[in-house]
């Protein structure tokens, strides 16, 4: 899986020379997905309290409106287009934290960012 695919259509390029982002329809699919995921897990709280009080005849609407709800948010999230670095899943299955892999990455730029900064320092030094 590339970590990065630019289809034509993620950024704009303005003429100051800063991106923009312009896929508001891709922002606001993401967000349909969210909300079904958050309906999803009431309808689930809601079915384990009517398993757990015995309440069965509430378990069969529940479940229907599980089976519904799971069906809306699989038919959004396949018109999403959200690419996750193979890396970040690795970490996930391993039970680590992701965000070490940003700090990691970030600390990695720092130094070279610093390494590059002080070569040319040095240049400069030396040219004097």
């Amino acid at each position: 899986m590339d970590p990065v695919q630019n289809t034509g259509e993620a950024e704009n390029v303005e003429s100051n020379g800063t991106a923009s982002v312009c896929d508001d329809d891709s922002k606001e699919k993401l967000d349909q997905v969210i909300n079904y995921i958050h309906k999803t897990l009431v309808i689930l709280h809601q079915l384990h309290l009517s398993l757990a009080s015995s309440q069965l005849l509430h378990l069969l609407p529940r479940l229907n409106s599980l089976v519904s709800e799971l069906n809306s948010m699989c038919k959004l999230s396949e018109k999403c287009n959200i690419q996750t670095p193979t890396k970040v899943l690795s970490l996930i299955d391993d039970g680590k934290n992701p965000d070490e892999l940003a700090r990691l990455m970030i600390f990695k730029v720092t130094i070279f960012f610093l390494i590059s900064l002080l070569k040319w320092v040095r240049v400069l030094l030396c040219s004097c």
